[in-house]
Formats: structure tokens, C-alpha cells, sequence
């Protein structure tokens, strides 16, 4: 823990417990009250790999998903333009892969945009 998040540890036990200098705390101690902090502190954050707190995540994931009910119920979305770029993925550093689809033929490229015209 000491070598991949020190200084997470180093701040979460000086915000949380008052304890500037871990290492005048015996190991079996530090380890134990590092252990008793919230999900959501820095140290277990990056432990478990996440680049922000789950309730931060959870809150833009429903941002997210009100935006986008919002938007389905405007002309853009009829059109199938201007939907909502998801905040989850900026603040992942996501990169959102373009769908694409692929025809065999023009024959199969006219019946799909047919389709996507007339609505069936």
C-alpha cells in the first residue's frame, strides 16, 4: 500500500485521524485504521483503481440518464441529433467508440435506410 498510494494515505490520515507523522504509529495500527476509512477515501479509491468516489460516479450516472430522458423527448432526438455526451465518461476518461454498421451490398444499404426512414 505504501509503494502505490502513499500520499493518498498520507492526506486521508491527516484529514480523517489527525495523524501527521504515520510513521511513529505501529504498522498493525496504521494498517488498521487505514482500513476503517470510508469507501470513499482517496487511498481505497486508488486501491481499488478508481479514478473518483463511487458516489460521485453513481451522482453522474444519474445526471447522465435524466439528460438523456430529457433529450428523447425532444425534436433532436426524433432526428437522431445533439444527444448528451455522458459526464460518467468524461470523468472515466472514457473513450466512446463509434458504432458503425456495415452493409454487404448497396441493395442492403437502401433496405436499412429505408428502414431508418420510414420508422419500421
Amino acid at each position: 500500500m505504501l509503494g502505490k498510494c502513499k500520499d493518498e494515505m498520507i492526506c486521508d490520515l491527516a484529514e480523517y485521524y489527525h495523524i501527521y507523522n504515520y510513521r511513529a504509529i505501529p504498522v498493525g495500527l496504521l494498517a488498521t485504521l487505514v482500513d476503517g476509512l470510508r469507501e470513499d477515501s482517496r487511498v481505497k479509491c486508488k486501491l481499488a483503481g478508481l479514478p473518483i468516489p463511487m458516489s460521485l460516479f453513481f451522482l453522474t450516472a444519474i445526471y447522465d440518464r435524466v439528460a438523456w430522458l430529457q433529450w428523447s423527448r425532444t425534436a433532436d432526438a426524433e432526428n437522431g441529433r445533439g444527444c448528451p455526451e455522458s459526464v460518467v465518461a468524461k470523468l472515466l476518461n472514457a473513450k466512446q467508440e463509434k458504432q458503425y454498421e456495415v452493409f454487404a451490398s448497396g441493395e442492403d444499404f437502401k433496405k436499412r435506410w429505408k428502414e431508418i426512414t420510414d420508422g419500421n
